[in-house]
């Protein structure tokens, strides 16, 4: 798992055909939160975890109640 998590098995995992997981994790890749590597035929996807922290953290700020 560390090169991350190939298509086929996100496909296989929740369902979905493998077009449309690829379009969602090309949009995932392109806001930063996953990071993608092609090895041979097969595109892994992981999770980028300092960006996924920062993206949480500025939604919290804004979501916080202002008193």
């Amino acid at each position: 798992m560390d090169d991350g998590v190939c298509v086929g098995f996100i496909t296989k995992k929740i369902g979905l055909s493998q077009p449309t997981v690829t379009f969602h994790m090309q949009t995932l890749a392109k806001a930063g939160l996953v990071v993608p590597k092609r090895i041979k035929n097969w595109v892994y996807y992981k999770l980028d975890t300092p960006s996924i922290d920062r993206c949480l953290n500025e939604l919290g700020d804004v979501l916080r109640p202002q008193y």
